[in-house]
């Protein structure tokens, strides 16, 4: 029988808080990110009964439909989208490393998914920073972004083959 609740602790706690307030429609964005932090600092763990993924496909709709329509109700009330609209800065200042781990990716979903995942990245910084903290190594000639995923794919395959060599 499956666990009923999930322990969350550091930046797995921290993002579900993240997603939790991003994705509910009668929260602003600005309040959102308040109440992030504020619970970032407050809340050293949480148990959830129901993570968001698992929550949106049971209710029959992925985050995207409500992330969408929250998108269109704050447009329709704050103003043309060029006003709410972020920078591109602030934009590329918001990559989250953690939002998917390389080496569970890897393998729970196969290398394919990985390098899908890693396809959506199109900023080399990003993708090194990603590297950088998930502890993943990279080759010091690897510029651009192909060799990059490449380098992070090869990475994540060597850092799995010597967790199983370590549990034999």
């Amino acid at each position: 029988m499956a666990k009923a609740t999930k322990s969350l602790s550091g930046n797995s706690k921290d993002k579900y808080f993240r997603d939790l307030f991003a994705t509910d429609p009668g929260v602003a964005p600005e309040a959102a990110k308040r109440l992030t932090e504020t619970t970032k600092r407050e809340v050293s763990q949480v148990r959830v009964r129901l993570l968001l993924p698992e929550r949106s496909a049971k209710a029959g709709h992925g985050k995207t439909a409500k992330t969408d329509s929250a998108a269109a109700s704050a447009q329709t009330v704050t103003g043309p989208p060029e006003q709410t609209a972020t920078p591109p800065a602030a934009a590329e200042a918001t990559f989250d490393p953690f939002a998917f781990t390389a080496v569970v990716v890897l393998k729970r979903e196969g290398a394919a998914a990985l390098e899908k995942l890693l396809n959506d990245i199109p900023d080399a910084d990003n993708l090194r920073l990603l590297a950088d903290k998930q502890h993943l190594g990279l080759p010091a000639d690897a510029k651009s972004a192909a060799e990059l995923r490449k380098a992070i794919i090869q990475s994540a395959e060597a850092r799995f083959a010597d967790r199983r060599a370590a549990a034999s």
